[in-house]
């Protein structure tokens, strides 16, 4: 019990509540219809991936935040800009594209599901978002960002709406908690941590997909029972689990160092 409770204190003494201060930092911060964010990222996005990471600027990584999308962990954040990432929000319900000169995509937790027909019904952001993944823009999504890459979203009402379809399977509502607790994170093989290294998160989610991956292992810190997850490539980490980057700070600076690489790939074509 010590060691879970030492566990809970380190994953969350600096993050955005899921339940209340993420959820009034996105009222406050996203958008209206035509403001996705206080980078006023809709005035510069673009539709498709053209102008994408731009050649007189730096490693930008679009973080999604808006009604959809609204948990983040401020420390995983910082830790990105620390390592020279420069961060626009932008909203995958009230934007038309990604943000000019993306370089790297972030999309963080939040309630898909409550916004399906909103989601799926911008059409240039979904095509915006698979085609910059096609090109191998690096992505991170976990959970509610992971759900938003399926083919479609199955809400409560079993009403299915269609999203980016980067990932070929389905999410679901289940009825129940799938999975939730803290766990620690191991790549099968290293591609956003050093080998054998771990990093640390938390799952909690009553939906489901038909893919969760296999790239990883997490393992409960006090039961040991550990599982396969998360869809992790090279330039990918798409998966249930919530990081806490702080607890392995190179899966960041991994991050943003694939941002820059793709930044130098497209200037040069």
């Amino acid at each position: 019990e010590a060691k879970n409770l030492e566990y809970a204190n380190l994953v969350s003494k600096n993050s955005v509540s899921e339940n209340s201060t993420a959820v009034d930092s996105a009222s406050k911060n996203s958008a209206s219809k035509n403001s996705a964010s206080e980078n006023s990222v809709s005035k510069n996005s673009v539709s498709g991936n053209s102008n994408l990471c731009d050649s007189n600027k730096g490693a930008i990584i679009a973080v999604a935040r808006d009604e959809a999308f609204c948990f983040y962990y401020e420390d995983n954040l910082r830790m990105l800009q620390e390592y020279g990432a420069k961060l626009k929000f932008f909203s995958p319900i009230h934007d038309e594209g990604l943000p000019e000169g993306s370089c790297g995509i972030l999309l963080g937790g939040g309630y898909p599901e409550l916004h399906g027909a909103e989601l799926s019904s911008n059409r240039n952001m979904l095509s915006s978002i698979k085609e910059a993944m096609e090109s191998g823009i690096p992505v991170v999504a976990e959970c509610g960002g992971f759900m938003y890459l399926h083919n479609k979203i199955i809400d409560k009402e079993n009403q299915s709406y269609l999203m980016v379809g980067a990932i070929n399977a389905e999410c679901h509502y289940t009825g129940k908690l799938v999975r939730f607790g803290y766990i620690e994170l191991q790549e099968k093989d290293a591609n956003f941590l050093p080998e054998g290294e771990m990093i640390r998160g938390h799952e909690f989610h009553y939906f489901d997909s038909q893919q969760n991956g296999e790239n990883c292992v997490a393992t409960k810190p006090v039961t040991g029972r550990n599982y396969p997850c998360v869809i992790s490539k090279e330039n990918c980490w798409l998966g249930f689990p919530h990081l806490y980057y702080p607890s392995n700070p190179a899966f960041a600076e991994r991050f943003v160092e694939r941002a820059k690489n793709y930044k130098l790939k497209t200037i040069r074509r």
